[in-house]
């Protein structure tokens, strides 16, 4: 409990000296006030992502032969999309969504959860995606900076990993696999465990359309929210940047808010994008409190999911849930 009260002293520090040194300034998100309708245009573009993060993970577990309607997956993601970002370090979205299922796939809970983990792996792929092939296209932006260098030298190393590491599991051979499940078959509970997860993942292996869908929606989601971001920056005079360059630079900003260190990267995306912005144009503006009003944006929309936690019954929605799907016959 302690370093979860850690990481909201850790988020309000950060807050607190981007304030002191100019970073933020908090009466700038009166443009909100001033723009309703380019705040309320920035307010639908950030939820809509929503419903097709709901539709990814839905796809993920009807892989794994789990029935779960789209209505159930949107509303518990919803539910998840709250809790991941109001609670300080405690339980998150991805939490939340697996409470939910747990009791529902008895004998089947690895497979769900890896459903829960390759769906944060799609968005963590797309997210990296997107900004590598940004800073490709637009290197100039960094070529005079040593640390933009070497930030966007780490994001392109992650891309690269992150991209072998995926050919390495999709290329596996089914033979290997299967020999290195017959040793960890002797390791008890802890090796049939990891055994659960070799075939979960070998579903996946054997289902690249679906991951290839799953991927494109990925990467629908980051461009729509980038399209938000971009209606957000619209509304502050000091916004010097062009839609290129504020795309690399949220895009960097968003990778470096899903370093652990705050709950939800609270004050880390704010000060990464406030440095990344400085150093593209020279300017020192508070370009923070751009990045400030897109959260403050996005937790508005995730109130959608505390209206709908309160009226949730799991018992009904997803009664039918462990139902296997048959696969189509020849």
């Amino acid at each position: 409990m302690a370093w979860r009260w850690a990481k909201v002293a850790a988020a309000a520090t950060i807050m607190g000296t981007l304030w002191r040194y100019g970073a933020l300034d908090l009466a700038s998100i009166s443009a909100l006030w001033h723009s309703p309708g380019l705040g309320l245009t920035s307010a639908i573009l950030l939820f809509a992502p929503l419903f097709l993060l709901s539709l990814r993970w839905q796809l993920l577990m009807r892989a794994q032969s789990f029935h779960l309607t789209y209505r159930s997956a949107l509303r518990i993601t919803a539910i998840g999309q709250f809790f991941n970002t109001f609670m300080p370090g405690g339980i998150g979205g991805d939490a939340m969504r697996f409470y939910y299922i747990f009791g529902r796939v008895t004998g089947r809970r690895t497979a769900a959860l890896m459903s829960l983990i390759v769906d944060r792996l799609l968005g963590l792929g797309a997210l990296l995606m997107l900004a590598s092939a940004a800073i490709l296209a637009n290197r100039n932006l960094f070529q005079g900076s040593g640390a933009l260098r070497s930030f966007a030298e780490i994001v392109i190393a992650a891309t690269t990993i992150g991209i072998l590491g995926g050919l390495v599991i999709v290329l596996l051979p089914d033979a290997l696999l299967g020999n290195l499940k017959r040793p960890l078959k002797r390791l008890g509970r802890v090796g049939s465990t990891v055994v659960d997860c070799v075939d979960a993942v070998s579903v996946y292996r054997k289902q690249l359309p679906m991951l290839a869908v799953g991927l494109v929606v990925s990467l629908l989601i980051q461009i729509w929210s980038i399209a938000g971001c971009i209606a957000v920056a619209q509304m502050f005079d000091f916004f010097g940047l062009n839609w290129l360059e504020f795309s690399v630079a949220m895009l960097l900003a968003q990778f470096a808010n899903q370093v652990p260190i705050t709950p939800g990267g609270f004050g880390v995306g704010e000060s990464a994008f406030y440095m990344i912005a400085r150093l593209m144009t020279g300017v020192d503006a508070p370009y923070g409190t751009i990045f400030l009003t897109v959260r403050l944006l996005s937790m508005a929309g995730a109130l959608y999911g505390a209206v709908v936690w309160i009226g949730f019954r799991p018992e009904v929605a997803l009664d039918s849930m462990n139902s296997r799907i048959e696969p189509k016959g020849p």
